[in-house]
């Protein structure tokens, strides 16, 4: 409960200053990076509506494994498979889950964060939390001038954020994933057919 209150401080008092950066492993399709790199920061000021050019693509997982794009709306449960057709289908997001979703990136401030990022080791720090398997978290936004791809492999799992930037980023991306998961296109898909152990 401590816990949860100081987030949620955190994160009011963070909303202009959070965010995280990856690398371009989503392709940003008729994004001039440019003018993107020239406005670093997300200075349009949010009216709680979402905006049409506004599109998110989300990876997830053991290695990553899991994805959704919300332009297409092509979910992939996992690629690692006998048959990996079988574990992709669409999704189409609703209004107020869109709205949701952009809100969490807009409040983190997805420009704030360097492109390659790992939320749960400081890098001031010369230990270092690891788990094998690992997940991969990745990213990217798209509204306006902001086009960003946070990229983040071999994040341990199981773990919280370094600190409160890095645990905002995680929560952003988690509930985006939690939303997809509760899902019933997600849940017609067959169960995983291989488990990493």
């Amino acid at each position: 409960m401590k816990k949860t209150i100081y987030l949620l401080i955190a994160l009011s008092l963070l909303l202009p200053a959070v965010s995280c950066g990856g690398t371009n492993e989503i392709a940003l399709a008729g994004i001039d990076k440019e003018k993107a790199a020239a406005e670093p920061n997300d200075t349009v000021a949010y009216t709680g509506q979402v905006p049409e050019d506004f599109y998110f693509t989300v990876r997830f997982g053991t290695y990553g494994e899991s994805s959704y794009d919300s332009r297409s709306g092509k979910l992939i449960k996992t690629g690692n498979a006998t048959h990996p057709e079988d574990y992709v289908t669409t999704l189409i997001l609703s209004e107020d889950e869109m709205r949701e979703i952009y809100g969490m990136i807009r409040r983190i401030n997805i420009n704030t964060y360097p492109d390659r990022y790992d939320p749960v080791n400081d890098p001031e720090s010369d230990q270092k939390v690891m788990s094998n398997p690992s997940a991969t978290l990745s990213l990217t936004a798209k509204y306006g001038s902001v086009a960003k791809t946070v990229y983040c492999p071999d994040v341990a799992f199981g773990c919280d954020g370094y600190n409160e930037k890095a645990q905002a980023f995680l929560d952003c991306i988690y509930r985006i994933k939690d939303i997809i998961v509760d899902s019933e296109e997600w849940r017609a898909l067959p169960d995983y057919e291989f488990y990493y152990c």
